[in-house]
């Protein structure tokens, strides 16, 4: 199974696929929008830095990442990866 096929709702079959796809980044990305919307800012931040580590370029990432710092008030952070975003 694929990242982009699962079903964002079922958390518990994202996590497997992270562990069985660790270098997708599609999988930390999947990940990372539900943490950010359940409020799980820490969890997110770390899911998108992961894919970040696989696509340092990604600019939607980048940005995704900085909305979720700046929701969590981490505006300093949040400042940076939207530079990063713009880069």
């Amino acid at each position: 199974m694929r990242a982009q096929e699962a079903d964002p709702t079922n958390v518990e079959v994202l996590l497997t696929l992270r562990v069985s796809h660790t270098n997708d980044d599609d999988v930390h990305i999947v990940l990372g929008v539900p943490y950010n919307l359940s409020r799980e800012y820490d969890k997110a931040i770390a899911s998108f830095q992961k894919a970040l580590n696989l696509k340092p370029h990604d600019y939607s990432l980048w940005n995704k990442l900085g909305a979720t710092q700046a929701n969590s008030v981490q505006s300093a952070n949040a400042i940076m990866a939207y530079h990063k975003a713009l880069d």
